[in-house]
């Protein structure tokens, strides 16, 4: 962490809140914040005005400390997800087969194939069944929904991060019972061993062409669009891999976002 602070071109006292954060995240101590002890965040608000039901995951608050030139590194090393107690020298120089992608992560665009002017991002389950967001296929250039970053966990596997300008950031999970089973939702518990938040990045079809599949690890399944549709709003879901085109990815890497939004304070508008 000191390391990657300092090549950053942090001063010493930024360094040292980088530092002292790392050590309150490691040893499950909160930082401390104007709220009372053991006060719990408000529950976040759907894009219908809604509140979400008080059982759905909560979004982790973003340091605002680095930069969008430092954020890359920053994400691997865990600060708002969590920490990496081994060196990024410990992936491969390109982690994920066919794609460029930095070891410490990339900015990224997940486009279905079929309908590549769409991107994998913050979307609602239209049944109204699952109140909380879900992943969908949504404009990628819509205001208000979350940057994604591809976190290397190992060999072609990554998290599929999002950098919510409100909520911070969430790892994508396959949710597995419920009204939302086969769903994907933004949960803030980024463990590495958690095999619920990582997915498996292959090759679809010939070898020469950018198409990929998005494999849950823990289920081995694919990602796939609800009922094939390619409707704008359409969820992702996890099902059977059948070598379908509603099954076929494809992955930009961009750069960072010109900005990092920094956690919104208590009390502001």
């Amino acid at each position: 962490m000191e390391a990657f602070t300092r090549a950053c071109g942090l001063g010493e006292e930024e360094v040292g809140k980088w530092l002292a954060a790392r050590h309150r995240i490691a040893t499950h101590v909160p930082a401390p914040t104007g709220d009372d002890a053991g006060g719990v965040r408000g529950t976040p608000v759907s894009a219908a005005g809604a509140s979400a039901p008080a059982h759905a995951p909560r979004w982790r608050r973003m340091a605002g400390l680095l930069g969008a030139v430092c954020i890359a590194a920053a994400g691997t090393l865990g600060l708002g997800s969590r920490f990496h107690e081994s060196a990024p020298g410990a992936l491969p120089a390109m982690p994920v087969t066919g794609l460029r992608m930095l070891a410490v992560g990339s900015w990224a665009r997940i486009h279905p194939a079929r309908t590549p002017e769409l991107c994998v991002n913050e979307g609602r389950d239209r049944t109204r069944r699952y109140q909380t967001a879900v992943a969908a296929q949504r404009p990628c250039e819509e205001a208000g929904l979350p940057q994604v970053y591809l976190e290397p966990v190992g060999k072609n596997t990554v998290q599929i991060q999002w950098h919510h300008p409100k909520y911070g950031i969430g790892c994508l999970t396959v949710l597995s019972k419920g009204p939302a089973r086969n769903l994907l939702e933004p949960r803030d518990e980024c463990a590495d061993d958690n095999q619920a938040r990582q997915f498996r990045i292959e090759s679809f079809g010939p070898r020469t062409t950018a198409h990929l599949l998005i494999r849950p690890a823990v289920t081995g399944q694919c990602l796939s669009l609800r009922d094939q549709d390619t409707e704008e709003g359409t969820e992702i879901v996890q099902g059977r891999c059948s070598g379908a085109a509603d099954q076929d990815f494809q992955i930009e890497l961009i750069p960072p976002p010109g900005t990092v939004a920094a956690p919104k304070k208590s009390g502001t508008n």
